[in-house]
């Protein structure tokens, strides 16, 4: 498939309780929640890819989420993370 097959937006359904913490870690972290949710999955993703987790055992909203993962998730909209 090639990029021009993918528009950059679906619909994802969650727990009423995730939608809330996820919008409340958004609000503290001052930044969308579109922009939490996509530091989020991009991180976890590269987890993933990396081979150091499996999707059952990686749960990055958790508090325990990995602090490269939560400081990326905080950066401010139009700023690019540091790697």
């Amino acid at each position: 498939m090639t990029d021009l097959e993918y528009s950059g937006k679906f619909v994802l359904r969650v727990p009423r309780s995730l939608h809330r913490n996820l919008c409340r870690i958004a609000k503290q972290e001052g930044v969308s929640l579109n922009h939490l949710c996509v530091a989020l999955l991009s991180c976890s993703v590269g987890v993933l890819a990396a081979g150091s987790a499996k999707p059952a055992e990686y749960h990055p909203a958790a508090s325990s989420a990995p602090q490269k993962c939560r400081k990326r998730a905080a950066q401010p909209k139009g700023r690019q993370p540091r790697t």
